[in-house]
């Protein structure tokens, strides 16, 4: 895979908020995942948030998950 702005260099990475090919002079790093740089920085970062909070979410929550299946139940029942 060629990088998306230098069509003669191989791809390091992909952007993770726009999905681009990108070499190591368009790459940055954000947190643990990667970005254009001097483009999709913010937006990765909202994404890298968002996934932190979801996941918190997840482990303080783990009654929700078996809500749907005890319904479930109730309604064969």
């Amino acid at each position: 895979m060629k990088c998306y702005t230098h069509h003669t260099v191989d791809a390091v990475a992909v952007c993770r908020a726009c999905n681009r090919a990108l070499c190591p002079d368009c790459v940055t790093e954000v947190g643990e995942t990667c970005a254009c740089k001097n483009r999709c920085e913010e937006r990765v970062t909202i994404l890298n948030a968002m996934v932190v909070r979801n996941r918190a979410l997840q482990q303080r929550l783990p009654v929700v998950s078996i809500f749907p299946g005890l319904l479930g139940v109730i309604f064969l029942v």
